[in-house]
């Protein structure tokens, strides 16, 4: 990336941090102007430092500092977009409690309290607590903030049941979930009110978060995508900051016993069954200080085991009430979801562009023979104008093979015409592109990618690829339409 190009980032950076309303005012024309000085001041140097990839906490100390410390001038633009809104709902805050350590709690509770977007409630379910120090907090909160509420459950009943209690004490139209040892950035509820004034349609919004650990040190930052669904199905996605229409929560029944550690994956698989990839919305702002300490997930997910076992039980409910022949399981990296293939396998095409490169063709095609357990595939290789020896030979001896067809077309390169005068032969269902430097890996690697590929949402598929160092060079898509990458040397898992 050179200077320039720095430069515009910076700006870029800037206008998509303004705030709407001066978006649509001069403002942006304003910091534009302002930030041109500012970097005629600073030179290249200053402007790369700043820009540092935050590959370890140090830099994302530097990121936090120039793009997440919030200076008084935003927070009044804020304040008067608060102002402005024709609309600002009531965010009921629902936090479980149970023996928090005391200093943790009050933190929590004041992240709340110094919300920037005023119009909130807190509503908190003390589960219990035998520490007598929680509920001497608790009782001096109510008084000193009306917009504090609670309520002393009188036997312990885990924190799916503390959830609804405090849950029942909720009057907002949004809900907002937050852990009694967490943090909300001051700006959080701003950006939910903000998104919620820009589209009325949402019920179901999530943010990006990271860790805190017991020194208050900010970490590990989860930069989350726009929704995706099948990412979603690994892991929860939503977690922190998760918000969603209250009406939508009570329509479900709140949050259910017996799912204890994963009860909000629980609550937001079933609440994504009542609503549209339209109706849900990412904040690409850290918004939520997720607690790290010996006993907390955010630190080790096999603090709690039983955590996974619950979010696996409510994947599998979740894609059973959807009449979905997939069955989620549990991998060292988080849940993978299975789809079945139907009885009657489709065919599949797999068609690969070469030109001479006998040592590329020969490597993946054999590989594709070798290691591919899916049995209903076709290999159409488009032989653009080979003139070596060898790889003309080779293609001679692949025509002996009639799961291979070998189909000569001597004019110019032109990728695209190749592959579609190569469909024109495919007796496959489903077209799988090759590039001929591709070795196939993993034997299942076809069942997967068409198992996902007959999905009727699903318009194309792609593999993971990996470089020969192991280096990751594409994680692989399924999505409308986009598919495959691949470069010299890839292999194909």
């Amino acid at each position: 990336m050179n200077h320039i190009t720095r430069k515009l980032w910076r700006l870029i950076q800037i206008a998509i941090n303004l705030p709407q309303h001066i978006k649509r005012s001069g403002g942006l024309l304003q910091a534009i102007r302002k930030t041109v000085a500012v970097l005629k001041q600073e030179g290249l140097g200053g402007i790369t430092a700043r820009l540092a990839v935050p590959n370890d906490n140090n830099n994302y100390q530097k990121w936090i500092l120039f793009y997440d410390t919030l200076a008084d001038d935003t927070r009044n633009c804020m304040c008067q977009k608060i102002e402005h809104m024709f609309h600002k709902p009531l965010i009921s805050v629902v936090m479980p409690t149970y023996n928090p350590k005391s200093e943790w709690l009050i933190e929590a509770i004041e992240s709340v309290r110094k919300q920037i977007y005023p119009y909130w409630e807190l509503c908190i379910a003390d589960d219990a607590s035998t520490d007598k120090a929680i509920k001497l907090i608790l009782e001096r909160y109510v008084k000193e903030d009306p917009r504090i509420k609670v309520v002393f459950r009188e036997k312990n009943g885990h924190i799916s049941a503390a959830s609804n209690s405090a849950l029942a004490l909720a009057t907002g139209e949004w809900v907002a979930l937050l852990d009694h040892d967490d943090l909300l950035s001051e700006h959080a509820l701003y950006w939910v009110a903000d998104a919620i004034h820009e589209n009325s349609a949402l019920k179901l919004i999530y943010s990006d978060e990271d860790k805190i650990d017991e020194n208050g040190n900010r970490q590990a930052p989860y930069f989350k995508c726009d929704w995706n669904q099948d990412l979603f199905y690994s892991h929860n996605l939503i977690t922190h900051l998760g918000v969603y229409r209250a009406d939508v929560v009570r329509a479900i029944g709140g949050f259910r016993v017996g799912f204890e550690g994963a009860q909000d994956y629980d609550l937001a698989l079933r609440c994504i069954e009542l609503m549209g990839a339209e109706n849900i919305h990412h904040i690409p702002r850290v918004l939520y200080h997720w607690r790290m300490h010996s006993a907390s997930t955010s630190l080790a997910i096999d603090n709690k085991s039983y955590a996974l076992n619950a979010g696996l039980s409510a994947l599998n409910e979740h894609l059973s009430r959807l009449g979905l022949q997939a069955k989620a399981e549990l991998t060292a990296s988080g849940f993978r979801v299975r789809y079945s293939l139907p009885d009657n396998l489709p065919l599949v095409s797999l068609i690969i562009p070469t030109r001479n490169g006998y040592e590329l063709i020969k490597q993946c095609v054999d590989s594709i023979l070798a290691n591919t357990t899916y049995p209903e595939y076709e290999i159409i290789i488009v032989d653009n104008g080979s003139d070596e020896t060898r790889t003309l030979e080779y293609f001679q001896l692949l025509k002996s093979d009639s799961r291979i067809k070998v189909l000569r077309d001597a004019g110019p390169f032109n990728y695209s015409a190749l592959n579609n005068e190569a469909v024109k032969h495919a007796n496959g269902e489903l077209i799988g592109l090759i590039n001929n430097d591709i070795q196939v890996i993993t034997p299942d690697w076809l069942t997967e990618m068409v198992s996902h590929a007959i999905r009727p949402e699903v318009g194309a598929v792609g593999a993971r690829l990996w470089y020969p160092d192991d280096t990751l060079q594409h994680g692989g898509q399924c999505a409308q339409g986009r598919g495959c990458d691949s470069r010299s040397g890839v292999y194909l898992d």
